[in-house]
C-alpha cells in the first residue's frame, strides 16, 4: 500500500486542523509504524513532527521516505517541501534542486525554489525558477505572483503589473490568498504610480 491514502490519516489531519496536535501526532506515528512503505503516512508524520519541532523524528521519517525509492522524484519533492514548511530552507533547496528538471516534478520544484530564493533575497535565482515554473504551467497564478514580486523588487514594475493584470489572476481556480496577494501588489504599485482611481 505505498501509494494509497489511509483513512486513519484523514482522521489525524482533521484532528490537526482542530489543533488537537498530540492526538494527531500519535495517529501519524502509528500510521508510519503500521504502514512503513506508505509514502502518505511518512510524509504526514514527518510534517507533523517538524511542526512540533521534533526535527530528528522529522528527518528520520524523511530518510525512510527517500529509501522507499531512490529514483522516485515525487518523494524527493515531498521531502523538499517538508523541509520548506518547517523552516529549513537550505535542506529544502538541496532536495528541490535535484528534481527541478524532472518532468514529473519540475513545476512544483521550481515554484518552491522560486519562493525560497525570493525569501532569501536571491532575486536572480528566484526569477529563473519562477520562469521555469511558468514554462511548465504557463497559467499558474502562484508562479505569476512570485515572478511579479521579483520584478517589482528589481525595478521592473511595469512588467509585473502587466503580468498581474492578466486573466491568470482572475480565473475561478485561483486560490483566494493568491488573488488577494496579487491585488495587494497591484494596489501598492498603482499607489506608487499615483494611479489612485
Amino acid at each position: 500500500m505505498p501509494h494509497r491514502d489511509i483513512p486513519e490519516l484523514a482522521n489525524a489531519r482533521q484532528l490537526w486542523a482542530r489543533e488537537l496536535h498530540e492526538e494527531a501526532i500519535a495517529i501519524f506515528d502509528k500510521c508510519a509504524a503500521d504502514y512503513p512503505r506508505n509514502s502518505f503516512a511518512l510524509i504526514d508524520a514527518a510534517r507533523a513532527a517538524g511542526q512540533w519541532f521534533d526535527f530528528p523524528k522529522m528527518e528520520d521519517y524523511l530518510a525512510r521516505l527517500l529509501r522507499l525509492s531512490e529514483r522516485k522524484p515525487e518523494n524527493r519533492l515531498q521531502a523538499g517541501m517538508t523541509y520548506r514548511m518547517n523552516y529549513r530552507p537550505d535542506e529544502a533547496k538541496q532536495h528541490l534542486q535535484q528534481v527541478a528538471s524532472s518532468r514529473k516534478t519540475a513545476f512544483l520544484a521550481n515554484l518552491e525554489l522560486a519562493v525560497l530564493c525570493e525569501r532569501q533575497g536571491l532575486l536572480e535565482e528566484a526569477e529563473d525558477h519562477a520562469r521555469r515554473a511558468l514554462r511548465e504551467t504557463p497559467s499558474s497564478p502562484e508562479a505569476t505572483l512570485v515572478l511579479a514580486r521579483v520584478l517589482v523588487r528589481t525595478d521592473r514594475a511595469s512588467e509585473a503589473v502587466k503580468r498581474l493584470d492578466d486573466r491568470s489572476q482572475r480565473g475561478e481556480n485561483v486560490h483566494p490568498d493568491t488573488r488577494a496577494a496579487a491585488l495587494a501588489l497591484l494596489a501598492r504599485q498603482c499607489e506608487r504610480d499615483e494611479e489612485f482611481d
